[in-house]
């Protein structure tokens, strides 16, 4: 009698140590590249079922507060900046609340998703620190006091700072998204890298608007740009938004169980549903033919003339 084979992984699964794809592993050995047992990555760092829902609102709320920031690349559009600077900050607070709130009830077995929140609310602080002093010069004129070129200076180097400030938060927001889904949830939620590489792309917009505007070079140009970079942290704000929300609904549902497979079950299950299709398409499209004729008997009468 055969003994039973050990079941393995049968599809793509990334080890939550250092992303490794373990597939075709026994199932109770560890990841060959960082030696991080495979039933961490299978059963994946729950959250405990009295802990679920709040952890979970904790994250959508981290999520959806990038929304209050989304009009933040108009932050510099004369009467607006004021207003949506002030948007802004009360996004930051909601951030730092819910990354508070997360970190309390997430496990400490997280990993890289606690660290990533840890960064993410000292960012959001940061973001305060940064953004009260901008939205007092962006609201009130210095120059009265320190001179127009003082004053144009100050109000430049305090909303680039806020403005680095807050692109940092909304990339160390992304990763923390990123690996809650891989850490917490192990499911089919969907993994976007697209709204790091928007906000990274508003920056250089942003920074070559101010430098033309300036120097009122290209004045055409600087708008545009401008407009471009608005438009870029706009859409990665919603998708982080987006992102979030999704990632908190799958803590809340608990870490997906996969499905392990031996080679008997395989056997067992007889020809895989794909290969029944395909044997049935064969067996359509074959063409039937009539049988060949008979050859002539060699005992036949020969017929006479």
């Amino acid at each position: 009698m055969r003994a039973p084979s050990e079941p393995r992984i049968s599809e793509d699964l990334a080890c939550v140590g250092c992303g490794h794809n373990l597939r075709g592993l026994p199932a109770s050995s560890p990841c060959p590249e960082c030696g991080r047992p495979i039933r961490d990555t299978l059963e994946g760092q729950a959250v405990e079922a009295s802990n679920r829902e709040h952890a979970a609102d904790a994250i959508r709320s981290y999520g959806k507060s990038f929304l209050y920031g989304a009009p933040f690349g108009l932050f510099k559009v004369g009467c607006l900046g004021p207003l949506v600077s002030l948007v802004a900050l009360f996004g930051s607070v909601q951030r730092m609340i819910a990354a508070n709130q997360a970190l309390a009830l997430l496990p400490e077995q997280a990993g890289s998703a606690t660290v990533e929140l840890r960064r993410a609310r000292t960012l959001a602080f940061a973001e305060l620190a940064t953004g009260v002093p901008a939205l007092l010069l962006l609201s009130f004129s210095t120059a009265w006091l320190i001179g127009d070129t003082a004053d144009a200076f100050l109000r430049m180097l305090a909303t680039s700072a806020w403005f680095g400030t807050m692109a940092l938060g909304l990339v160390t927001g992304w990763m923390f998204v990123d690996s809650t889904v891989v850490r917490l949830a192990l499911s089919d939620c969907e993994r976007r890298t697209l709204p790091a590489y928007l906000a990274l792309g508003a920056v250089p917009c942003t920074l070559v608007a101010e430098v033309l505007l300036s120097a009122s070079l290209l004045e055409p140009l600087a708008i545009a740009m401008r407009v471009a970079a608005a438009l870029l942290w706009a859409g990665a704000s919603a998708m982080l938004a987006y992102q979030g929300s999704a990632a908190g609904d799958e803590v809340a549902g608990g870490p997906r169980r996969r499905k392990l497979k031996t080679p008997e079950d395989a056997e067992d299950a007889g020809p895989s549903p794909d290969a029944r299709a395909g044997a049935q398409a064969g067996r359509s499209m074959t063409v039937r033919r009539p049988p060949p004729p008979p050859p002539p008997q060699d005992d036949d009468p020969i017929p006479l003339d």
